[in-house]
């Protein structure tokens, strides 16, 4: 006892560490922190000739390229009066302070082009010089070793074009409005595109869809996602009136890249009725959701910092921007904005600040209210673990349960095991962002106990196996149990790896609580009560935190509909007019989440999970017969159905909520799947949110616990005592528990370094891509008598080799890929097993025919 008052006392002092990262609630403060990185004096830069100059930068160097003395912000003059010949380098010493650098032009002066960054250098596209308007297209590269630059010449544009954007997404440019001929400005809506991963003279430029609206000079672009798909996104810009006076619009558009689609957006308005002029050449995408720009409102004389949300298209202020006079924006991937301005210091002196802004964000904390409701909690979840660890006589307790489990908790116990995280955070945030075309992928769950309860459980039960993988050596051969459950055991480090990261990575973003904390919390509360109590313990707690989740998740679903002026049907209201509540594309695309697509994909998947998944198969195993196992699996769907729409609800909730109220968002939040916990830590009273953020814990340990139990019992039956090694098998469980645990708490701490828009989506390609072919050669031997040993080998390679290549190629959607795997095992193993030579193995009553030996 007094060890185990210790072991309760050391995470309990874990568990108070979590103040070092999140202490008492604060209000969140918004701003914009602004740092002068160089000062010049005006003798040093020819302010009166930088008009429509090139700005940008590469290797930590910034160019200013070309200029003109005309002022396209008044009215318009050409020929301008002077031309700038030379182009101005700012490179840092080793001591980090700027040096500029002179170079003249070796094509002569330029001005009023598109200036677009990548990784491999500056480019410069079109403008104006003293003969016309140009087409020519080249990058500037600065060698920071040896202080020079090189240029290279790129395709030129399809026609001569000035005073239009540019923007970069991964290979490509775009290049965005414009005018063709000078004085006239003949305003475009053109829209232009150059793969740059085209060797040159292989490459010429695309002319794809203009907008539908009017044609713009140098609007402000940028892409960021939609919360789906890659977009251009194109707000305000000029256009020119009778008199030669240039006007700013603030009409909005976006570009669908994938689907090579425009869609009108809302105008640049903040509050519903402050109109808002954007700075030319200042927006970058930050975060998965947000653009940072600046502009004036209502014709204020002090500049603002403006964000757009593109999730639910609303524009808000976040700071002032400096009070100096703004002269250029210099798109820079360090920073968030970086803006040359100018300050009066006397008559005849100007002085040249160079500056980054970085957006000044204070996030909500836990506060110690909460923290101590997770301290019970997971005081509670130990203390389980103790009690059930004095159960433990053998080994079928351990990884069984005695059969001793009530069928309603079994069931309980599947929903948990399949609910987690990744239900209780990524759906919602997949809603949020999107509509409710994954929600069909539970329409199939009404077949799942049918086909299971008579295909699947029966044999399990029959031959009173402990792992479903004994199953395969049966009907097939050692090797092929050997592959299946190595191929689940391989899985299930990285599904732990992925489950301890999702909760944690949005905890983080919500409260400030750090990843690497939250990560090992979860995995060593989850790893010591599933150690100590095996199944048994990790059934009944999986039963609790069901309960934590679901009513949680009711609770929210409540106040978020209490807080709308409208209440619920406001939520309703909002969720029709801006098309959340899309359910059924009945188009037959193969690439995109139609009806089809996510059917056949829900069908799949749940059929390979509650068939074949050790971590559902083991709680079949758990009840007293065959009977109570079917009501276990009848409990998980009915639950499941009627508590799944909800999660999907929630999502359009919090969308019509922050639709509501766009200032209570994260500015640059850098995963859309924190957006629960963030209403939940931000909106909810001490206590009740710390609850709820028990239920985010309770999501993840729930799986966690399942995967580390399942995969030590498929390690300790499938080769531990295959093999003969020694050791008494409750203790060599407990061992691989403890092994597999820490190793999937590794994945999740090298899944922290990785960058993913959805994990929902990367969860279910990992499923798609290694649990498919081992789901079809399960069926496999069940359905047919042909089938075997080699024939199911070579399916479960040629499956894997079939799947590399569509995750390289994609022909289809990634919910597809469960599909691709289990047919493809399926019809790979069953032409090789006709055409491989037959053997005498005996096969009573290990299919659904009539016994008979070969």
């Amino acid at each position: 006892m007094w060890i185990r008052l210790q072991i309760i006392a050391f995470f309990a002092a874990v568990f108070l560490s979590v103040n070092a990262q999140s202490t008492l609630n604060v209000n969140i403060e918004e701003g914009v922190d602004w740092t002068n990185l160089t000062t010049f004096s005006n003798d040093e830069i020819p302010l009166a000739k930088l008009n429509g100059a090139f700005w940008g930068s590469h290797q930590g160097a910034i160019f200013i390229v070309g200029g003109a003395s005309s002022r396209l912000e008044d009215t318009i003059q050409w020929p301008p009066i002077q031309w700038n010949n030379h182009m101005i380098v700012f490179s840092t010493n080793d001591t980090g302070i700027y040096q500029k650098r002179l170079f003249n032009l070796p094509f002569g002066p330029i001005a009023y082009g598109a200036a677009i960054n990548t990784k491999e250098g500056f480019i410069c596209a079109g403008g104006m010089s003293p003969e016309g308007v140009r087409k020519e297209v080249f990058r500037i590269k600065w060698n920071s070793l040896r202080d020079t630059i090189s240029i290279e010449i790129l395709p030129s544009l399809p026609k001569p074009l000035c005073l239009m954007s540019g923007v970069q997404t991964r290979n490509t440019i775009y290049l965005l409005g414009g005018s063709t001929e000078v004085p006239s400005l003949q305003v475009t809506n053109n829209l232009f595109s150059l793969d740059l991963s085209l060797e040159p003279n292989q490459n010429n430029w695309k002319t794809l869809i203009p907008w539908e609206g009017p044609g713009k000079l140098q609007p402000l672009t940028s892409i960021q996602s939609d919360g789906l798909d890659d977009c251009i996104y194109v707000h305000g810009g000029l256009r020119i009136g009778p008199d030669q006076s240039t006007i700013r619009l603030n009409d909005a558009y976006k570009f669908n890249l994938k689907e090579q689609r425009w869609e009108k957006q809302s105008d640049i308005i903040i509050h519903g009725d402050k109109t808002v002029q954007l700075f030319t050449n200042s927006a970058k995408a930050i975060g998965t959701a947000d653009i940072i720009s600046v502009g004036l409102i209502d014709q204020d004389t002090m500049p603002q910092v403006i964000l757009y949300h593109t999730i639910t298209d609303t524009w808000r202020v976040i700071g002032e921007a400096l009070p100096h006079k703004i002269i250029s924006f210099i798109p820079n991937p360090e920073h968030q904005l970086l803006v040359l301005t100018q300050k009066e210091t006397s008559l005849s002196k100007n002085q040249l600040n160079l500056q980054s802004a970085h957006l000044r964000i204070h996030n909500q904390k836990m506060g110690w209210l909460n923290i101590i409701v997770l301290m019970l909690y997971f005081v509670v979840l130990i203390i389980l673990g103790f009690y059930f660890s004095s159960r433990q006589k053998n080994a079928d307790d351990y990884f069984k349960g005695g059969k001793r489990i009530p069928w309603w908790a079994a069931g309980l116990s599947l929903y948990g095991t399949g609910l987690s995280a990744i239900s209780f955070m990524a759906v919602p945030a997949k809603t949020y962002a999107t509509d409710w075309a994954y929600f069909m992928t539970k329409l199939p769950q009404l077949l799942i106990p049918i086909i299971v309860g008579f295909l699947f459980i029966p044999f399990y039960r029959k031959l009173d196996i402990t792992t479903a993988y004994e199953y395969l050596q049966k009907r097939f051969n050692l090797a092929t149990r050997l592959v299946g459950s190595l191929s689940f055991i391989i899985f299930q480090l990285g599904r732990i790896g992925i489950i301890l990261f999702l909760p944690a990575i949005a905890l983080n973003v919500a409260t400030g609580i750090d990843i690497i904390l939250c990560i090992l919390l979860m995995g060593s509360i989850s790893l010591l009560y599933t150690i100590m109590g095996g199944i048994e313990a990790v059934i009944w707690t999986d039963v609790m935190q069901v309960f934590i989740l679901v009513g949680g998740l009711i609770l929210c679903f409540i106040l978020i509909s209490y807080s709308l002026d409208g209440g619920f049907q406001e939520v309703i209201e909002i969720g029709i007019e801006h098309k959340k509540f899309e359910i059924l594309n009945m188009a037959f695309d193969w690439k995109q989440p139609t009806f089809w697509v996510v059917v056949i994909s829900g069908f799949f998947s749940n059929l390979i999970t509650y068939s074949t998944d050790q971590t559902m198969v083991q709680r079949y195993l758990t009840t007293k017969d065959a009977k109570a196992a079917k009501k276990s699996i009848w409990t998980n769907t009915i639950v499941s159905l009627s508590i799944g729409w909800i999660f999907f609800f929630m999502g359009t909730a919090l969308f019509a909520y922050y639709k509501a109220h766009p200032m209570d968002l994260l500015p640059g939040m850098t995963s859309n799947d924190a957006i629960f916990p963030w209403y939940i830590i931000t909106q909810l009273p001490n206590g009740v949110s710390g609850l709820l953020i028990a239920g985010i814990f309770a999501a993840a340990m729930s799986s966690l616990s399942s995967s580390m139990n399942s995969a030590a019992t498929a390690y300790t039956f499938d080769f531990h005592r295959v093999f003969h090694w020694k050791g008494d098998d409750l203790l060599i469980g407990r061992l691989a528990t403890l092994v597999i645990g820490l190793a999937g708490i590794s994945f999740a701490l090298l899944f922290a370094t990785m960058n993913t828009k959805s994990i929902w989506d990367e969860f279910l390609k990992i499923i798609g891509l290694i649990a498919g072919g081992l789901g079809g050669v399960f069926l496999l031997g069940i359905i047919s008598n042909r089938a075997n040993g080699a024939g199911a080998l070579i399916g479960l390679l040629g499956s894997g080799l079939i799947q590399y290549f569509v995750a390289i190629y994609q022909p289809v959607h990634f919910l597809l890929y469960t599909a691709s795997g289990f047919l493809s095992c399926m019809l790979i193993g069953y032409l090789t097993s006709l055409i491989l030579p037959q053997f005498n193995k005996p096969i009573d009553g290990l299919t659904i025919y009539k016994s008979k030996t070969r």
